[in-house]
């Protein structure tokens, strides 16, 4: 095999671990049926020695191979086989193989092989033609296959000639992302026909009726209702049409319950779900959960994210994520688009509530609590993660034994902003350690009531950036190791060097009573008093301001206090976003229901008809149709400009105005006539 040193091979351990052996452990080899081998040091220069004499030697049969599929959907190999001289048969034989080639591992595994058919031609000239059927396996990716013919002795073993060829005919084939989960399964189908160019029209049923639901080449595909369904692909090309049916090939739990790999909606009226055992949302797939949904993971399960996870509850019931004993959490890995944790509630984890790597997450309005891990972060754990943004939650009553056991920054610089993270408990030093080139940005947050058994804060190697924070602490709030904060316009308790910092008695309105996880710091309340010394006295740039009162205008909107000058802790600065609104530069976005809007599909891809009734009044006016994303900012804009009175519809094909496509997510058409200011909320699935 590979020898004392398989990771010099590529794809050597995984070519062990096919034999059941690990590193070190060499396989017995035979090349042209007589020159045998077991593997030691040297395996490489040897392999490469018996391949060159193999190479020099002449045989007597000439060999042509076809890979064909008859009309039974069986495959054909056929050999045509002539003598260039005279042989004294040896009870010469000859078979047919499928192979498998792994690309990734670079191997190549027998998978069907047909009986022997005897060799009976002994002079020059003579010819023979033997073919050998194999019955297709539909699971098999033809694209992987080669036929494979072998010409040997039985006599004495001794390979005479062989030949190896790839499928070239018409012949469907699909694989896809998932093929078995929860109603309202999303599957996206990849074309995996042969050839793999020049199929010149796709037709997909997905559902088994009879009637082709998509002329696209690789279709996505939700399934709402339970059930079984047949799914089945005709390709055309050359004047030539074929299709082929896979039976049973989806499966729609009739429960809610969920392991694997998963992909789709969660929807609000199929509520609660169970994950069973740990799923994964893999690369390119996506999980969107609705508002309202109980998702319940058993024993040591853990929500495994790759692909895009948008669990946005903005505008409606909140989403809850727990377990009736312990779970594991969500865990984000190189995830290849932006997810979403707006309006949840995430508890009982045994290890990080939120663990992020190497991904872009946005976790906003949102209650991470009771969650304990005996490593690091047990409410949120980021390594090598710059796109994070926490902003707006209640972190409170979670419990941890190791140095940043609350919250982890790793080569992390995520922005914490307008967060209440009170009445946690950290075993060791540092309820939150921001680590080893962890720059972040605290903005507006409360720190309060924490128990930790050294600081409250532990800086290693990093240089964060802390600006009209609210610190009040019984223990000591810094323990610092080749690093330091920037603290200004902050409240902390202890006092530390730095513009606008205060130390004095921030004046909580109805605060837990004690410090750590035993007193409740969630349902307590982190208000200002009117009077408190924290009231305006944040950095009183503009960008900074508190949000206004509309009806008191020049002082700040509950539950900030005083005028709009920013107030020191979660309550100060823009603290009530993404709390059921899209903010844009005029006004806010409001989900309007019943709205004259309407979109379909809807979730779509890759476009969604917006249509809309126009009055005659209205006719006589501009109107403007713009899309937005979840931060309030325009993504395209559709339309502006006059329309006819009556119905009226705009197709957006899900890009940008740069014409940039746009990434899986929640977007928001918003139509402005002279009467009227109407939205309709627009699910893009990629």
């Amino acid at each position: 095999m590979q020898g004392a040193n398989p990771e010099t091979s590529p794809g050597a351990i995984a070519r062990l671990a096919g034999y059941g052996q690990s590193p070190g452990y060499y396989t017995y080899t035979c090349f042209g049926g007589l020159l045998e081998y077991v593997g030691d040091e040297n395996v490489y220069n040897v392999y490469q020695q018996l391949f060159a004499d193999l190479g020099l030697e002449e045989s007597s049969y000439a060999l042509d191979l076809s890979f064909n599929i008859s009309e039974e959907g069986d495959f054909v190999l056929e050999a045509d086989v002539e003598l260039a001289e005279d042989i004294i048969n040896q009870n010469n034989k000859i078979f047919f193989a499928l192979t498998n080639h792994n690309h990734t591992n670079y191997s190549a595994t027998v998978i069907a092989k047909t009986d022997e058919f005897d060799l009976d031609i002994t002079e020059s000239g003579e010819t023979a033609t033997i073919t050998g059927t194999i019955p297709r396996d539909q699971n098999w990716n033809v694209r992987n296959l080669r036929a494979v013919a072998i010409i040997q002795s039985w006599d004495t073993k001794e390979i005479y000639q062989s030949a190896q060829v790839q499928f070239t005919g018409l012949i469907p084939g699909i694989i896809s992302n998932i093929q078995s989960g929860p109603a309202s399964l999303q599957v996206r189908f990849t074309n995996n026909s042969m050839p793999s160019t020049g199929v010149e029209s796709f037709q997909w049923d997905f559902d088994g009726d009879g009637i082709f639901d998509s002329d696209l080449e690789n279709p996505i595909y939700i399934y709402d209702e339970p059930g079984t369904y047949d799914v089945t692909l005709q390709i055309s090309a050359n004047n030539q049409t074929i299709q082929d049916t896979w039976i049973n090939y989806i499966s729609v739990n009739s429960d809610q319950t969920a392991s694997g790999a998963v992909s789709g909606v969660w929807r609000t009226e199929n509520s609660p779900y169970t994950v069973i055992d740990s799923i994964i949302i893999n690369l390119e797939d996506q999980l969107v959960i609705e508002p309202g949904v109980e998702v319940f993971c058993n024993d040591n399960a853990e929500i495994h994210i790759q692909g895009a996870f948008i669990a946005d509850a903005a505008d409606g019931e909140s989403i809850n994520f727990t377990s009736e004993n312990s779970w594991q959490g969500l865990y984000f890995e190189a995830s290849d688009s932006e997810s979403r944790i707006i309006n949840c509630r995430i508890s009982n984890c045994s290890s990080s509530a939120i663990y992020i790597e190497e991904s872009e997450v946005v976790v906003v309005a949102s209650i991470l609590i009771n969650n304990t891990s005996y490593s690091y972060g047990a409410a949120l754990n980021l390594i090598n993660s710059a796109d994070v943004e926490i902003r707006s939650n209640i972190i409170a009553n979670n419990c941890g034994y190791n140095a940043g056991s609350i919250i982890y920054l790793y080569q992390s610089s995520p922005l914490l902003a307008n967060n209440i993270i009170v009445n946690n408990s950290s075993q060791s030093y540092g309820s939150i350690a921001i680590d080893t080139g962890s720059n972040a940005y605290l903005l507006n947050n409360t720190i309060a009531n924490n128990y930790s058994g050294i600081a409250s804060l532990l800086v290693n190697g990093s240089f964060p950036l802390i600006r009209n924070c609210l610190i009040w602490e019984q223990n000591d709030i810094f323990s610092l190791v080749n690093g330091a904060p920037s603290v200004s316009y902050s409240c902390i308790s202890g006092g530390y060097n730095g513009i606008g910092n205060l130390d004095t008695d921030p004046q909580f309105h109805n605060p837990s009573t004690g410090s750590g996880n035993v007193f409740n710091g969630w349902e307590a309340s982190w208000i200002l008093n009117i009077g408190s010394p924290c009231t305006d006295a944040g950095n009183t740039d503009e960008e900074y301001n508190d949000m206004q009162d509309p009806n008191n205008p020049g002082f700040a909107l509950f539950p900030a206090r005083g005028t709009i000058i920013n107030d020191i802790g979660a309550f100060g600065g823009d603290s009530n976003s993404y709390t059921g609104t899209v903010d844009t530069d005029e006004n806010e976005l409001q989900i309007i229901p019943g709205n004259m809007l309407h979109a379909y599909p809807n979730p779509f891809n890759p476009q969604t008809a917006i249509s809309f009734f126009i009055s005659e009044k209205e006719a006589e006016e501009e109107i403007n149709l713009d899309i937005y994303n979840v931060r309030g900012q325009i993504v395209k804009s559709l339309h502006s400009g006059y329309v006819t009175a009556g119905n009226n519809y705009f197709i957006w094909n899900a890009c940008h105005d740069s014409g940039r496509s746009a990434g899986s997510g929640i977007f928001f058409a918003k139509l402005n006539t002279a009467g009227n200011s109407s939205v309709v909320k627009l699910l893009l699935i990629k």
